[in-house]
């Protein structure tokens, strides 16, 4: 028997010998799994310990990848992107370098080797190999970074208490954010299992313009659910975050989701709700860490996450560590810039500002690296004058001096080779000439290669290179492989698996500084045709799939010059955007792609692809208030009208005359949008859509009960219902998402409780429940509740209205949509005022008429005048009032004349208590006028009440009982509200 297999049976057998197994410096206690490097105790992950137990009780025998993942993970299923993750973390804890390996030797596609002598307590047996004296690169150790190591360790410490951390680490490119996380992840210590923190690791990419919406979050999760704990993880996200199990379709199951996909339907507001319930879940055992790189180019949806994150009050054991570049954010306008000056000032986040290294901070690496350097002080001066002190420059230089041979070591000691003056005048005086003086020693296949992969961006796979360059993957990975010992330039990473389920190496730069000088430095021919090979690659291994990949394959192509295909993959991108994140940010890709259509030759094909993004984007902001001015719809509107007049396409004309109908009447401009309903007529004589037709009826329907015309208004919408009375339930328009029935059931409910029907009213408001419920869609519930809610408010029913507004709100939430209408506006602030509670009414609605006088919506706006003419009466703010009511009527002046009556009843009712009689009797005069040229009965009832209660405080008005009389009579219905009981209250008293 050798003595290899001696040891490694001494070893594998727990009753022969002692548990102590020593090796090149390593001490190994077994039985307390305890880890000393020189007398140093290390500590390790539990899957990175039983790895190294393994290797080194087999010194100097290849040990292929197989064969480590079935000895350390057993029947678990995972990559070799988690061996490889644990052989680089075993590395940086031993200190050891993959170039010049003292213990972990990488035997190129088969494997590893433990090359280090071992020995065994009690035995004079020993195996020795081969060690490398070469310095190492420093890389496993962080300096002048002790300040910031304790705050992060602090801010854990915090976590772990159940109080969620929010950290930014901050600083220039080269600063060192990314080696200050990886030390303190690597510091964390390592006890009992369950307290070992889990840790989700996200980076955002460069990608020329907005984000891919959630990038890091899908990463971190990813990464999370292949970590240490994979299987809960993976269980979690099922149960508590479908929705994100949905985007990660290599997590699910084989025998696909155990969830209904209706049910799982991704929301902004439920993927946001989602994350931050499975975060809190995974966090309930184990301390969770989630950091998040280079978010200045990360997404909006992102940011949102992190902040709803931040901000929830449950206790929770999070800490979330975010590095971005500050300068690069503010030039690109990034909304980290905003999350973060916010979430620091109101104390829920703490800011790292990573600053350059001090003069001590430079020596000490210098002195860590060049042992026994007798001209440390002098070589400290020249690195840190010429680099400032920036980390990564001081490294790289480093690099550089010992690869030029001005700083070379004898007998484990260095010496300068040179005079420190001569060394100081052949520094480069940037990283950037650094980098172009290793790029000048490559071969031009090395160089190639290297371009090639600056295109694919920070991190690559040697298939995507090869794909790109036509090459062999093998002949990628070892010139990769070359590059990666022989130069300071790239790095090694876990595998990638691609979609036909094969794996290629993966490879990083070592930073983004080096690759970008790589891009830059390309000439725009050979950048162009890099670009149109990626795409085509890409598109190629996609094939099927290319959703996934959509805002990379339109950077291609757009940096490409292929304007057809960019427009293509940008649309696709748009629609992935949509599902997941806010339309803000969908609009961008669309954008982006009206850009690239513009560069087409004007022919048919362009113009039904510039149309067909128009009315994607008119989808998008068809609720939309926020991000999208009332202008920019306008002009997108237009513009896609003159496409159908040039396509002939009149079926796509009228669905955009509706919207310009509807726009223009929930804007108030009822002259315009009844020229419009007669270009509607006229567009769609040859049109066959009952769905489609049925839009102009309910439009009409809503002006004229805008414009007091209530049976008018009536007639329409029962002709629209009608048009639709047979064909069941159909998907809404495609344009706005609407049921036009279920909208014109919703606008009935004021017309015909105007026209003294309540409970008919209250009928149709549960017809409008009854028919969101079988439709299923998120704004078809928003239509139904806001119906009810609107009956409960004209009917005066607190009670009944307060459940109504809080099911509406939390719709709005479920589902993130936008629906800033003045009915609803009105109606919330009337619970506040019929709740006791005046002046927060009156705040609350002078904010919404601003908001939706800034939104263009239009409609209404008399409505919420009142209703803070209202609140300024229980207030006795009579000034205020008596403005909002002046405003009010100007509106009815102006058109808007549903409300009428009841403007000149309120305006009345502040006379009466000003004590001017003969005025508020003029006013309750005019309004009773009013209300019965409409037929709206039902303010007829409340203006005669309130003539009622004059003629019974003052005596005036004599024949107030005999009109109040004869108005209850008329009534064959609601006896019951709150209106017709006050009436004959008022009436028993005149009598």
């Amino acid at each position: 028997m050798n003595i290899i297999t001696t040891i490694s049976s001494l070893i594998l057998d727990d009753t022969q010998g002692s548990n102590i197994i020593e090796s090149g410096g390593l001490r190994l206690d077994t039985t307390t799994q305890r880890l000393t490097a020189n007398g140093r105790t290390v500590d390790l992950r539990p899957k990175s310990w039983d790895l190294l137990k393994y290797m080194v009780s087999r010194p100097g025998v290849l040990l292929p990848k197989a064969d480590l993942l079935k000895a350390v993970w057993g029947n678990r299923v995972v990559t070799e992107a988690s061996l490889n993750q644990a052989v680089r973390e075993l590395r940086k804890a031993l200190g050891d370098d993959a170039k010049s390996p003292r213990y972990i030797e990488t035997v190129h596609r088969r494997g590893f080797r433990f090359i280090a002598g071992t020995e065994h307590d009690g035995s004079s047996q020993t195996q020795s190999a081969t060690q490398s004296t070469a310095a190492g690169h420093g890389r496993s150790k962080l300096f002048g970074r002790d300040g910031e190591l304790v705050q992060l360790r602090e801010l854990l410490k915090h976590a772990e208490e159940g109080r969620r951390q929010l950290c930014f680490v901050t600083g220039e490119p080269g600063i060192g954010k990314t080696s200050l996380v990886e030390a303190f992840l690597d510091s964390l210590p390592h006890g009992e299992v369950s307290k070992v923190p889990l840790v989700g690791q996200g980076q955002c990419i460069d990608q020329h313009g907005e984000g891919e919406a959630y990038l890091p979050i899908l990463e971190a999760l990813d990464r999370l659910a292949r970590g240490p704990k994979g299987e809960q993880v993976r269980q979690q996200l099922g149960r508590y975050a479908p929705s994100w199990l949905q985007q990660i379709p290599w997590l699910q199951p084989p025998d696909g989701p155990s969830f209904d996909p209706q049910i799982a339907a991704a929301t902004p507001t439920r993927m946001l709700r989602e994350f931050c319930v499975l975060c809190e879940s995974i966090a309930a055992e184990s301390p969770l860490i989630l950091w998040l790189e280079d978010l200045h180019w990360s997404d909006h949806s992102t940011i949102g996450l992190l902040e709803a994150l931040a901000r929830r009050q449950e206790s929770a054991q999070i800490l979330v560590v975010a590095s971005y570049r500050p300068v690069d954010a503010a030039l690109l306008n990034a909304p980290i810039r905003e999350l973060k000056q916010t979430m620091v000032q109101h104390h829920r986040a703490t800011e790292l500002p990573l600053e350059l290294l001090t003069m001590k901070g430079v020596r000490d690496y210098l002195e860590d690296r060049f042992e026994g350097l007798a001209q440390l002080p002098e070589l400290t001066e020249v690195i840190f004058e010429t680099t400032d002190g920036n980390p990564l420059f001081v490294v790289t230089l480093a690099n550089y001096l010992v690869a030029k041979q001005l700083l070379v070591c004898d007998r484990n000691h260095w010496r300068a080779a040179q005079s420190l003056e001569s060394i100081r005048e052949q520094s480069p005086v940037s990283l950037k000439d650094i980098v172009e003086e290793q790029l000048s020693r490559l071969t031009d296949e090395e160089l190639s290669l290297l371009e090639t992969a600056s295109v694919v961006g920070v991190t690559f796979s040697a298939r995507a290179v090869a794909n790109i360059s036509a090459g062999d993957t093998n002949a990628v990975e070892l010139a990769c492989d070359r590059l990666t010992k022989a130069s300071q330039l790239l790095l090694t990473k876990e595998a990638v698996e691609w979609p036909d389920k094969s794996v290629s190496q993966g490879y990083e730069f070592v930073h983004n500084i080096f690759r970008r000088i790589l891009y830059d430095s390309l000439s725009p021919a050979r950048l162009q045709r890099l670009h149109l090979c990626a795409g085509d690659a890409l598109s190629k291994a996609y094939r099927g799939q290319e959703g996934e990949v959509a805002g990379e394959l339109a950077l291609h192509f757009e940096v490409g010059h292929d304007p057809a295909r960019a427009t293509t993959y940008l649309l696709l991108a748009a629609q992935r955007a949509l599902r997941l994140g806010p339309a803000s940010e969908s609009a961008l890709y669309l954008e982006r792609a009206l850009v690239q259509v513009a560069s087409l030759p004007a022919d048919t094909k362009a113009l039904q692809l510039e149309l067909d993004l128009r009315l994607s984007m008119l989808r998008g902001m068809a609720y939309s208030w926020k991000d999208n001015t009332p202008e920019k719809k306008r002009e997108n509107l237009q513009r896609a009208l003159v496409l159908c007049n040039e396509l002939k396409d009149e079926a796509s004309k009228t669905l955009l005359l509706s919207l310009q109908i509807g726009s223009q009447v929930l804007a108030g401009n009822m002259n315009d949008a009844e020229q419009s309903v007669s270009i509607f007529r006229e567009t769609s004589k040859n049109v066959e859509n009952a769905v489609l037709l049925s839009l102009e009826p309910m439009w009409s329907g809503v002006r004229d009960l805008v414009l007091g015309k209530l049976h008018n208004a009536e007639e329409h919408f029962t002709r629209c219902i009608a048009m639709l009375a047979e064909e069941g339930l159909r998907e809404p328009t495609s344009l706005f998402n609407l049921d036009p029935t279920l909208a014109s059931l919703g606008y009935s409910t004021i017309s015909i409780w105007l026209l003294g029907f309540p409970d008919e009213a209250r009928r149709r408001a549960q017809l409008c429940r009854s028919r969101a419920e079988a439709i299923g869609s998120p704004l078809a519930q928003v239509n139904a509740l806001d119906a009810a809610l609107n009956v409960e408010h004209l009917q005066e029913e607190l009670e009944a209205a307060r459940p109504r507004a809080a099911a509406l709100d939390a719709c709005l939430e479920e589902y993130g949509i936008e629906y800033n209408f003045s009915r609803p506006m009105a109606a919330r602030n009337w619970i506040l005022l019929s709740s006791g509670e005046a002046r927060a009414a009156m705040a609350g609605m002078e904010r919404d008429i601003s908001e939706a006088r800034e939104s263009g919506h239009g409609i209404f706006l008399s409505l919420m005048q009142n209703t803070l003419a209202e609140a300024c009466l229980v207030a006795n703010a009579a000034p205020e009032g008596m403005e909002a009511i002046e405003q009010a009527i100007q509106i009815a002046q102006g058109g808007e004349r549903v409300f009428e009556a009841e403007s000149w009843r309120l305006k009345g009712e502040f006379l009466r208590a000003k004590g001017d009689a003969e005025q508020a009797e003029h006013c309750f005069r005019t309004a009773l006028a009013v209300a019965a040229e409409q037929s709206a009965l039902s303010l007829e009832l409340r203006s005669a009440s309130s003539l009622g209660r004059l003629s019974r405080d003052t005596g005036r008005a004599a024949d107030a009982g005999e009109h109040l009389e004869k108005t209850l009579e008329r009534f064959t219905e609601g006896f019951a509200t709150a209106d017709q009981i006050q009436a004959r209250l008022i009436l028993e008293e005149l009598s």
